[in-house]
């Protein structure tokens, strides 16, 4: 029947076109997921038809957060060597001026190292320790003296 003839309260047959019934096939099947996984309180579930392929290919593993623990720098101990020619009272000034003693702790240090050979004076982290060492025996040499502060880890 022409489309002109057709008649009142005649229903025409409706027309599809190829591509129309996939993408609805294919929106059903996203909405039905959807409704699956919120019917399974919000968690990720595939369908019966993706789990044997899905599963088998990818097993999905629980996220962690790894907490980086930072290490502690290791200290090294500043060490003063005794000699027989800085005089007592230019150690203590240096010790006073580098290391922040008062006068008794730097007077004490002093005579340890006199009677030990050597004393630690301080302990720091590696690169404080290195500098501080570094300009106590500049100082000394500066005026002449064999002034000595070494550096080594501590135990």
């Amino acid at each position: 029947m022409p489309y002109d003839e057709v008649q009142a309260g005649t229903v025409m047959p409706e027309r599809r076109l190829p591509g129309r019934d996939i993408e609805r096939q294919i929106g059903q099947r996203r909405i039905d997921e959807r409704f699956q996984n919120v019917r399974m309180g919000g968690a990720v579930v595939p369908s019966l038809s993706e789990a044997g392929s899905a599963m088998s290919k990818n097993a999905t593993k629980p996220r962690t957060k790894v907490k980086l623990k930072t290490e502690r720098p290791r200290l090294h101990k500043v060490i003063l060597v005794n000699d027989d020619y800085t005089p007592r009272e230019f150690v203590v000034i240096v010790l006073k001026g580098e290391f922040r003693m008062s006068q008794e702790q730097a007077h004490r240090v002093m005579i340890t190292a006199h009677r030990r050979g050597s004393c630690v004076v301080a302990v720091y982290a590696k690169d404080v320790a290195e500098t501080k060492a570094a300009r106590a025996t500049q100082a000394g040499s500066s005026q002449g003296y064999p002034l000595l502060f070494t550096t080594e880890p501590e135990e």
